[in-house]
């Protein structure tokens, strides 16, 4: 094995092993089991399953935005950290295997770092502001700049943990990697969508309830449909750009 296929193994094992760390250490920790009821972890998760079948292939194909960002988001202001990254690993990971066909490692892989992507997102949140009680409308409305900083961290890790992989296995430089799959205007225009998506779906569900989970998967559709035509567009345009 050479060193090159040894650094992309290693990289993948460390953050599959990370990841499951995270885990463990997630639901060992104090509040793990708090004393909301489980239909709210179920209905989270299965909202977080139905968004992860709204994905969108990046233009390269090699990388993917899912939908589920919107859910992700949510959570993160409305769940204890356990379930947070729980429901992040296992919707990916399900997905992986029921919907994409996709290996155990490379699920696994997926799982990880949106685990690990999430929780770095919920530490910077609770630094910032000092406390991890405070959450859903007046996480948001109080201290907006924890709210920028947390997403704005959960895009960097989330994007540039695939981007390492994406990089190392098309042996290409990481900033190439990740500008070719995610630094690309729509492709923010897009994150930032999902992203209010996901705060105002924080508002909605204190609102008026699980209801607002369906009304979302929606705007997922729609989201969708519109990526895909702009891929297409922009596909013809460097088709004809490239064409004699």
């Amino acid at each position: 094995m050479n060193t090159h296929r040894t650094l992309f193994v290693a990289y993948i094992a460390i953050v599959i092993a990370s990841g499951a760390a995270l885990l463990a250490a997630g639901w060992m920790s104090p509040g793990a089991f708090p004393t909301k009821p489980l239909v709210g972890f179920a209905f989270w998760l299965v909202l977080s399953l139905a968004a992860e079948c709204f994905w969108l292939e990046t233009p390269t194909r090699a990388g993917m935005i899912s939908m589920s960002l919107a859910v992700n988001t949510a959570t993160l202001f409305l769940l204890p950290f356990a379930w947070v990254v729980t429901i992040g690993a296992a919707s990916v990971m399900l997905t992986d295997f029921l919907l994409h066909r996709r290996n155990l490692v490379r699920a696994s892989f997926n799982g990880a770092q949106t685990a690990l992507s999430m929780a770095a997102s919920l530490w910077v949140i609770r630094l910032i502001v000092g406390s991890s009680h405070c959450s859903g409308r007046a996480a948001l409305l109080e201290h907006p700049l924890a709210v920028a900083c947390g997403v704005v961290t959960f895009f960097i890790l989330n994007t540039g943990i695939v981007s390492g992989v994406i990089s190392l296995n098309g042996r290409l430089g990481l900033l190439k990697a990740w500008r070719d799959n995610f630094g690309f205007g729509y492709q923010f225009l897009s994150s930032a969508t999902l992203t209010l998506l996901g705060l105002t779906l924080v508002l909605a569900t204190e609102a008026i309830g699980y209801v607002s989970g369906l009304l979302y998967l929606l705007f997922f559709f729609f989201i969708r449909d519109a990526y895909h035509r702009f891929s297409r567009e922009r596909a013809a345009r460097l088709a004809a750009q490239t064409s004699p």
